[in-house]
């Protein structure tokens, strides 16, 4: 994963990918109170680091355990149905 610190723009459109799954997680359904929300990240589907686009269309919603579990392998997301 990249560690280049996120512009703006990819900022935003992680959280009004959030705010459009209504915060969430794809893969576990698992929803968060509004006190809770930063333990729901937006997954860029075209990973910044390879160029991936800075739109809400580019994030799914993902709980902090499945983001964790989805980048160290332990979780396979088929992102293409995204």
């Amino acid at each position: 994963m990249s560690k280049k610190k996120r512009p703006p723009e990819h900022v935003r459109a992680q959280r009004e990918g959030k705010e459009r799954d209504e915060y969430m997680c794809a893969f576990c359904h698992k929803q968060v109170s509004e006190e809770e929300r930063y333990l729901i990240q937006g997954h860029h589907i075209i990973q910044y680091a390879e160029d991936g686009p800075a739109t809400k269309d580019n994030i799914i919603t993902l709980c902090k355990e499945c983001h964790d579990d989805y980048h160290a392998g332990k979780l396979n997301i088929d992102i293409s149905a995204f």
